[in-house]
């Protein structure tokens, strides 16, 4: 049997948790394990309490590696009866967090080593994050790849667009409001943009996560003339931003990184051009003037012109959305039923299910 443990995701919207969630729906219908809500003081004793079947695994999802003591999760791995063997899901790493000080990162990286050490494989979702885990060489063991699957679930019930639509620019970010994922860097070239901004900017994600970055968005949007044209939605469900991003003429992403990038990669999909930093495995679905522009992460005057020159001439705007509609018929994305098929094959590979 297969256990997916994650901390409960209290109405966010993140990639990992849509991840989650996928994975414990298809294990419920199959019988072949379950998802199961721990907060993370309570792992060790979870897993001392999860049935004896045998084997056992246990997939721990990324979240933990900031909580989890290693000894703690050791002990109760060692005390259970039964072939029991540990997984990690990384969706992310806390130690790649790029405002880190060194010291920071060093304290992470020990931490996160110490429990990976533990693990019998880890599950990432690209190239990218494989990468980093063996160049800094947090982990020494198997590696498998399960990619998100990048299609929309819809509501049951059609939901209307609220935005009234009109020939102005609609962008659109998706995402936790965060000094990493750029939205204050965004809302400073909209703010700066002259002539000014005549379109609308939507955002969706977790506002609170980060309280200063949120009380500084919203300082630097009230003392703004564009304040009736952005908007934010605190923890949208997933299948309710679909309409509005099929509306939206730009997905604007200003994240430092991501270890996919699951928004540009549902954009890309949807037929919405991209504007994003070159970060994660977005050169998959990006193609440089065809679906979007990727620009060299960190170099902000370059993202900056390139979002200008797109809202400045509307007409290069309508015409990139027109190609990247036309690219969907060339691009081949993942399901979500390949992802769990991706993610049954690791217990398969390990030699030990």
């Amino acid at each position: 049997m297969i256990y997916l443990l994650a901390p409960a995701p209290k109405g966010q919207v993140s990639g990992g948790f849509r991840v989650n969630e996928m994975l414990r729906r298809r294990l419920a219908t199959t019988g072949t394990g379950a998802g199961i809500y721990v907060p993370s003081q309570q792992v060790p004793e979870k897993i001392l309490t999860l049935p004896s079947a045998s084997p056992t695994h246990i997939v721990l999802d990324s979240l933990y590696l900031t909580t989890l003591n290693p000894a703690h999760l050791s002990c109760a791995l060692s005390s259970r009866n039964h072939p029991t063997y540990l997984y990690f899901l990384l969706h992310f790493l806390p130690c790649m967090d790029l405002f880190l000080s060194s010291a920071e990162r060093k304290a992470l990286q020990k931490k996160e080593h110490a429990l990976l050490a533990l693990a019998d494989a880890v599950i990432v979702p690209g190239p990218t994050l494989a990468s980093y885990l063996k160049s800094e060489s947090l982990y020494a063991g198997p590696i498998r790849h399960c990619p998100p699957g990048i299609e929309f679930t819809e509501s049951d019930t059609p939901q209307a667009d609220p935005w009234k639509k009109d020939s102005r620019p609609r962008l659109i970010t998706l995402g936790t409001l965060s000094r990493g994922k750029g939205q204050l860097e965004i809302l400073s070239y909209l703010q700066q943009m002259n002539p000014a901004f005549k379109g609308t900017w939507r955002l969706f994600g977790d506002l609170h996560r980060e309280p200063e970055i949120h009380r500084l968005f919203k300082r630097k949007l009230r003392n703004s003339e564009l304040k009736r044209s952005i908007h934010a939605g605190h923890n949208i469900p997933h299948s309710l931003i679909s309409p509005t991003l099929r509306g939206a003429d730009l997905l604007v992403s200003a994240s430092y990184f991501e270890s996919y990038g699951m928004a540009i990669a549902e954009a890309a999909a949807m037929g919405i051009p991209v504007l994003a930093y070159q970060v994660g495995e977005t050169r998959q679905w990006i193609k440089e003037g065809e679906n979007g522009f990727l620009i060299p992460s960190g170099d902000r005057k370059k993202f900056a012109a390139t979002l200008a020159k797109l809202l400045y001439h509307p007409k290069k705007l309508l015409l990139l959305k027109q190609q990247a509609q036309k690219k969907l018929a060339e691009t081949l994305f993942p399901t979500w039923e390949l992802t769990f098929q991706s993610f049954l094959k690791t217990f398969e590979k390990t030699g030990i299910s």
